[in-house]
């Protein structure tokens, strides 16, 4: 389909971007980053060209935005769709059998089972023929369909927001021993926790709500060397992740843990640590750690519990994955001011976003199937 069929697959932002995402590798990443942007400049020039300092923030604003949301590790464990109210909606891919027929029934969704007779051709033969000279195929007769749907589901946004201040006195000394404004690295910093608090959210839930694995356990033989407890585990994930492809008909290829269990999957034959061009992922906070045999990404979670192991799976698209984070308003701030009383320059900023599982008409959310956690004791 080359027409954009969500708002944030619209060449022209990208094209009015790119500047700002010749550093960003993935072309998923960069689309939904020039959104992201597209969504702040709107906001900036409707909000907050009334402020007195508005070219200060606009200096700041833009690259810390796109510094935070560029090494945020969302977009690798859910869809990222940025939308453009605080009401919107979330999309998603639905195919379905148009007719019932064959051993399948209209309505039912295609992968859900093994089907073998639907696209027998419907020409007078109930199951596939091959056709030759001697056994002509049949005139006549129509192949069977199927639905393609782009569905989409309400989304609310919410608010955080958090008051950062800094005292008279910091500010002076700041200026006068780096000849700096404190105002740039505030927001900075206030922007990635906002980030962080928003990345735990979503992976609390995920974690709390996960319906594709739950039964699954493992747990360290003290008696067996370190390269096979490493081997071991790595078993039980695919173990778990199998439980999963027979939900959703495809393959997991995502893992979150705590810096515990990285170090014991990192001690085997099978682990690569993440270097060269992904090596600015390696920083702070949560982090594209390393690959497990060239098939499942692997994210460090300083505050993941050291009992779990997360698994989930995150197509090439933003259609597939089973949760989504949309960010409306990535960052705004409120203009400077002084508090007399205090002695304190103040801001606010906030984040408006939301973030939910798919539901497809199903309780719990369908989209929770995309994930599971193994259990380790």
């Amino acid at each position: 389909m080359k027409a954009p069929i969500n708002e944030i697959y619209e060449p022209k932002v990208t094209r009015k971007w790119e500047p700002y995402l010749r550093d960003v590798e993935g072309e998923e990443k960069k689309i939904v980053l020039a959104q992201i942007l597209e969504n702040q400049e709107r906001y900036f020039l409707t909000e907050t060209t009334k402020s007195t300092d508005v070219d200060d923030i606009a200096r700041t604003i833009f690259p810390v935005v796109k510094k935070v949301w560029k090494d945020s590790i969302l977009d690798q464990l859910v869809s990222v769709q940025p939308v453009k109210s605080t009401l919107s909606y979330i999309r998603y891919m639905k195919f379905t059998f148009a007719e019932t027929a064959g051993d399948a029934t209209a309505g039912e969704e295609l992968g859900r089972k093994n089907y073998k007779t639907y696209s027998a051709y419907a020409g007078g033969h109930k199951t596939p023929a091959c056709w030759t000279g001697d056994n002509p195929a049949p005139e006549g007769g129509a192949a069977r369909g199927v639905n393609v749907e782009l569905k989409r589901e309400p989304v609310q946004c919410c608010m955080r927001a958090l008051s950062a201040g800094w005292t008279f006195f910091s500010d002076i000394i700041a200026k006068m021993d780096e000849e700096e404004d404190l105002d740039p690295a505030l927001i900075d910093a206030v922007a990635k926790e906002i980030r962080n608090e928003i990345e735990y959210q979503v992976i609390a839930d995920l974690l709390a709500n996960a319906t594709g694995s739950t039964g699954r356990t493992w747990s360290w033989d003290a008696s067996k060397e370190v390269g096979e407890n490493a081997r071991l585990l790595y078993r039980a994930i695919l173990m778990a992740a199998a439980d999963i492809s027979k939900k959703i008909f495809a393959s997991p290829n995502v893992l979150v843990m705590s810096p515990t269990n990285c170090a014991n999957l990192e001690s085997g034959e099978q682990f690569s640590v993440v270097y060269g061009k992904n090596a600015e992922l390696v920083g702070i906070g949560r982090r594209l750690f390393g690959v497990i045999n060239n098939r499942f990404k692997v994210i460090e979670d300083p505050l993941f519990p050291d009992n779990k192991i997360l698994i989930g799976f995150k197509g090439g698209s933003i259609f597939e994955a089973g949760y989504v984070y949309c960010p409306c308003v990535p960052l705004f701030v409120t203009d400077k001011y002084f508090d007399p009383d205090e002695l304190t320059y103040k801001r606010v900023l906030a984040n408006i976003s939301a973030n939910k599982a798919i539901e497809m008409g199903s309780t719990p959310a369908w989209g929770y199937n995309y994930y599971g956690y193994l259990t380790i004791s």
